[in-house]
C-alpha cells in the first residue's frame, strides 16, 4: 500500500486573511460567586453512564493500590 500524496506535504500556513481574523479577544472577568449563587450540584450526573464507569474505575483502581500497595505494583505494571 502507498501513502497518498496528501498526507506527506508540509502543513499549508494560514492565508493572510484568517490570521487577521484570530487576533486576541479581551475576556470578560468571571462573576464572583455571592450568597445568592447555588451550590454545584452533581445530581444529574448520576444519571450519565459515562460518569458512573468512569465512578467505577476510580474505585476498582483505588482497591486494587490498596491490596497490592505492600509489592509496589500500580495497575499501570499490571
Amino acid at each position: 500500500m502507498s501513502v497518498p500524496d496528501q498526507t506527506l506535504r508540509a502543513p499549508r500556513s494560514a492565508s493572510p486573511a484568517k490570521k487577521a481574523r484570530t487576533t486576541k479577544k479581551a475576556r470578560r472577568p468571571l462573576p464572583l460567586p455571592t450568597e445568592a449563587s447555588h451550590p454545584v450540584s452533581l445530581k444529574r450526573l448520576k444519571s450519565l453512564a459515562g460518569y458512573l464507569i468512569r465512578q467505577a474505575q476510580l474505585w476498582v483502581f483505588q482497591d486494587f493500590n490498596e491490596t497490592l500497595a505492600p509489592l509496589d505494583i500500580r495497575p499501570v505494571q499490571y
